[in-house]
């Protein structure tokens, strides 16, 4: 049978500045593996956390079947993507899968330990086909996918495509400084966190459970800046970073961080 692309979902990640982190890595510890501790545990980390997120959801709501989600990694790179479903006229599959793998990748984002490293990624929606028995994944959408991650997000932001409507996500999509589509993954906790400690009467109290992932960002934040202020490339990473912080915390009326750079 001739092998067809067909459209898809794809979320394209990868680790900022992970030549940097690893070469810092070797650099402290005389070897590379170290480093590959922590990347591997943080990528296994993630890779659980949808998988048993998604299967959280296809049993509460069929007709989204989360988990039709396949994953793909190569070094610090990784792609999520699901086939659409054929004639999805009203692209009701085609959302239901983007705003529900978003969600699940906020709730991460928002609740992993940082430890300096941090996501920058793109999802999309394009023609990609995946070959199981040799591991291949080929298609254009792939390639828009991956420009997107790699040219037009830059910093340590998940790209939501404008092939996805802007109001696809109830909650945890803002326009950035640039006009471009972001996942706010610290909304999307303060949200997962209201809803978990049933905060929905008294929303004012939420900060208070969400304060000390607050605090882990700020920290992790602020060694970035301490360890990379020679090095005017990586520093305006956490630059962008310091300054999604300060915004969330502006925005809910909560008490600033106080960065130590």
């Amino acid at each position: 049978m001739d092998k067809v692309v067909t459209p898809h979902v794809i979320l394209y990640i990868d680790i900022l500045g992970y030549e940097n982190l690893l070469n810092n890595s070797i650099k402290k510890h005389g070897t590379e593996n170290h480093f590959l501790q922590k990347v591997n545990f943080l990528v296994l980390d993630l890779l659980k956390f949808l998988n048993e997120r998604n299967k959280r959801v296809d049993k509460k709501e069929s007709s989204i079947r989360l988990s039709r989600f396949k994953s793909h990694v190569f070094s610090d790179n990784i792609v999520f993507f699901a086939e659409i479903e054929p004639n999805d006229n009203l692209n009701i599959d085609r959302d239901n899968l983007y705003h529900n793998l978003l969600l699940g990748l906020g709730e991460f984002l928002f609740k992993y330990n940082k430890s300096l490293m941090f996501f920058r990624g793109a999802v999309s929606c394009g023609n990609l086909h995946y070959d199981n028995e040799i591991k291949m994944l080929f298609g254009s959408g792939l390639i828009d996918t991956y420009r997107l991650e790699n040219d037009v997000a830059i910093y340590p932001r998940i790209i939501i495509d404008s092939c996805f409507p802007s109001d696809g996500l109830a909650i945890g999509f803002r326009k950035d400084y640039d006009g471009v589509g972001v996942l706010d993954y610290l909304e999307i906790g303060k949200w997962h966190t209201l809803r978990a400690k049933n905060l929905w009467d008294s929303p004012e109290n939420v900060y208070e459970h969400i304060k000390p992932f607050v605090d882990e960002l700020g920290d992790a934040i602020s060694s970035g800046l301490v360890e990379n202020k020679e090095n005017p490339r990586v520093y305006q990473k956490y630059t962008y970073l310091r300054n999604y912080l300060t915004w969330f915390c502006r925005t809910n009326n909560y008490p600033e961080y106080k960065f130590g750079s």
